[in-house]
This record gives structure tokens, C-alpha cells and sequence, in this order.
């Protein structure tokens, strides 16, 4: 009886023995979450979607491969510690490869914004160009139309001064009576009869200067009579006086410049004849820009 009780008693000791020890807890052995690239693993044969404990598992084979050595299986596929870094390379170089697509796919949509801009730019540029072309083909007709509109007043000037004529280096004196000093000028240095002259005016023109003679100009009720007068110039050859047709300023530059080819027409023998501002050489209009005019 006593030995059946020691055996209770140290059977009972042991069951408390083994009661009071804490029951040894298994250490987690799964971290909670893996890498991009080890998800890929995990995903690669079309598997299942991860969880806490799948990734768990797959990263502890990882730690366990590269801290301890040993070979870690994924999907039931033994991977070597070369193969298993391998693949870690390859999968980090997938992720670098997927960044520069996303760059290029931004780069892509940054040319083909660019390239709208540019369009967009180049016809507002034609745009421009043909409104430019429309103002360019209206300011010739505007010059255009000046110039005839120029030239028919410088037609109309030139024939209010058809009866005039001008006298040169007529001494010029204080207070002097032009009309007196010219018909007296045209009697007696010109040698034409003053009848009928009848001037309907007479004055110089031009600033007074000190040392300088301002031209005289007179108006003739007779273009007759004026054209008497004028065609009695060349008697004052040699002389300081001189008389001439009066017109606008532009006209009489005008003429100043074909005096030097009428000249030459003259001493070729050919016949001249001056019309205002146009010179005519046997009868054909002379243009100073195409010599073969004459």
C-alpha cells in the first residue's frame, strides 16, 4: 500500500511538474509582409493571392537561404543559394526596367504634347504669314494709288504754272516795282515788243537773303505773248540773266537730271524735245532705266 502510494505521489509530482512548466511557444518564424520582388514569386505560376502567412513563409526561406545556407523551396521548386540570388538580381533589374517604361511612357506623353504645341504654332504661323502677304499686297496698292494720286497734282501744279515764266539775276533793290523792272527787262534785253504784254502779276520768290538775287516770276494773261518772251531766251546767251518755264519743285529736279542726256541726244544730231519731266529722243519716250527707250 505504501509503495502504490509512492507511486501515486510521484506520478502526481510528475503530472505537476509537467503542468507548472510553461509549454514551450513555437517563435514566429513568418514575417508579416514580403518585397515586390518576392511577391513575384510567390505570384509567378498564377497562384493564389498572398497573405500575411504566405508571405511569411516565402521570407522566411529567404532569411533562412541566405543566413543559414540553406536551399529555399518556393511553389514546391528547390532553389539553389546561386539560383536564389539570381533571381533576386534578375527581379530587382525587372523593377528598374519597369521604372524606365513608366519614364518613357512620360517622356512619350510629353513629346506628343509638344509636338500639338508645335503644330498648333506652325499654322497660327501661316495664319500670320497670309494676313502678313494680304497687308503687304494692300500697302502696293495704297503705294500705288499715292503715287498716281502724286502725280496727278504735280500735273495739276505744273498747268496752273503754264503761263508763267521765271527771270534770273534781275538786280534786286528795296522797294522796287517788279512789274516796271521787267517789262523794261524784256524790251530792252530781250528785244521783244511790249505790246499786248499785259502781266497779270509779278514777284520774287524765295527768302530774302543778304548778298543773294531771289528769281522773279511773272503770269501772262497770254500764253501767246509768254511763249513770245521764252523763245526770245537764247538773245541772253553770254548774259548774267536768264529766263525759263516755271514748275513744281519735284518737276524741276526732274528736269535737271535729263538736261545732261539731251545734251548728248542734240550733239548726236538727234531730235529732242523736253516736255515737262519727260524727255522724248526722236520721237521715242526716254526712261532712265532702260536705255533702249531712246
Amino acid at each position: 500500500m505504501e509503495i502504490e502510494n509512492s507511486k501515486i505521489c510521484h506520478k502526481r509530482e510528475r503530472t505537476v511538474s509537467r503542468e507548472g512548466t510553461p509549454a514551450k511557444t513555437k517563435p514566429d518564424k513568418f514575417p508579416k509582409t514580403l518585397t515586390p520582388s518576392q511577391n513575384k514569386i510567390r505570384n509567378a505560376d498564377g497562384a493564389r493571392k498572398q497573405t500575411p502567412r504566405d508571405n511569411s513563409r516565402a521570407m522566411q526561406m529567404a532569411d533562412q537561404a541566405q543566413g543559414v545556407g540553406k536551399v529555399p523551396v518556393v511553389n514546391n521548386i528547390s532553389l539553389s543559394q546561386d539560383q536564389w540570388t539570381a533571381l533576386m538580381s534578375k527581379l530587382d533589374k525587372l523593377d528598374k526596367i519597369d521604372k524606365v517604361a513608366e519614364d518613357i511612357e512620360g517622356l512619350q506623353v510629353s513629346m506628343n504634347y509638344h509636338a500639338e504645341v508645335v503644330e498648333e504654332l506652325r499654322k497660327n504661323n501661316e495664319s500670320q504669314r497670309g494676313q502678313i502677304e494680304e497687308l503687304v499686297q494692300q500697302m502696293v496698292s495704297v503705294q500705288a494709288e499715292n503715287t498716281k494720286l502724286k502725280e496727278a497734282f504735280l500735273d495739276l501744279e505744273a498747268r496752273s504754272m503754264r503761263d508763267n515764266l521765271m527771270f534770273y539775276n534781275l538786280p534786286e533793290e528795296e522797294g522796287e516795282d517788279c512789274e516796271l523792272k521787267l517789262t523794261r527787262f524784256i524790251k530792252e534785253e530781250m528785244e521783244v515788243g511790249v505790246e499786248g504784254l499785259d502781266l497779270a502779276r509779278v514777284h520774287r520768290i524765295g527768302v530774302k537773303k543778304p548778298n543773294k538775287t531771289r528769281p522773279m516770276v511773272a503770269k501772262f494773261q497770254s500764253f501767246k505773248k509768254r511763249e513770245e518772251v521764252r523763245k526770245a531766251a537764247p538773245v541772253l546767251k553770254g548774259k548774267k540773266a536768264g529766263v525759263s518755264e516755271q514748275f513744281p519743285k519735284e518737276v524741276a529736279e526732274r528736269r535737271k537730271e535729263l538736261y545732261p542726256v539731251m545734251r548728248q541726244a542734240r550733239n548726236e544730231g538727234k531730235r529732242v524735245r523736253l516736255q515737262m519731266d519727260r524727255l522724248y529722243i526722236d520721237g521715242v519716250l526716254y526712261k532712265k532705266n532702260n536705255a533702249g527707250a531712246r
